[in-house]
């Protein structure tokens, strides 16, 4: 079995359908922050239904709609599910950057958690995003959200737990982590 996650770090629109297919079966199914990005959604047939009936295309670099009471926005930019990722990717990932041993330093596992990893770039850091939502940092940027998960996920503590498969023992878990 292979240990590389890039898999995950370059997710397909697919991957992220399917997720949506599992939260359309069984909200909680699906990792809680995923459950809150799609609460509003309506998905049909692989197209997203905005407030005005129109279908807009769900590939690699379309959109997906945001449900009908957000001020005024309308779609969701691929970014933005970027960044839901990237969050993702440190709850799965982040502990294999952690400081855990203080006599060596840990050898590069390359869990793929970069914002370059995710199309993200150094222009983005000062951009707000929704998704800074999941982790209760409502108006965050990406520059905190990245500092917020580092502090939380990458220092002298690793938390493994994306393994445990009762959800709700694993989000409560992960509650308590990220407080």
């Amino acid at each position: 079995m292979s240990s590389d996650f890039s898999f995950i770090a370059n997710a397909h629109p697919s991957y992220i359908e399917n997720l949506y297919k599992d939260y359309a079966k069984d909200p909680a199914s699906i990792d809680a922050s995923w459950a809150t990005f799609f609460k509003g959604f309506d998905y049909a047939g692989g197209t997203a239904v905005n407030g005005n009936g129109q279908n807009g295309a769900l590939n690699g670099a379309s959109t997906a709609v945001l449900p009908p009471n957000t001020e005024g926005l309308s779609v969701i930019p691929q970014k933005e599910i970027s960044v839901m990722m990237l969050v993702d990717g440190y709850r799965h990932r982040g502990h294999l950057l952690s400081d855990t041993n203080p006599l060596q330093k840990r050898r590069n596992h390359e869990p793929h958690l970069t914002i370059a990893d995710y199309g993200l770039a150094e222009s983005d850091l000062e951009t707000v995003f929704l998704a800074a939502n999941s982790l209760d940092m409502k108006g965050a940027t990406l520059r905190q959200i990245v500092e917020r998960l580092n502090k939380t996920y990458c220092a002298h503590i690793g938390f493994e737990y994306s393994h445990i498969e009762n959800h709700e023992k694993r989000f409560w878990l992960r509650e308590r982590i990220e407080q």
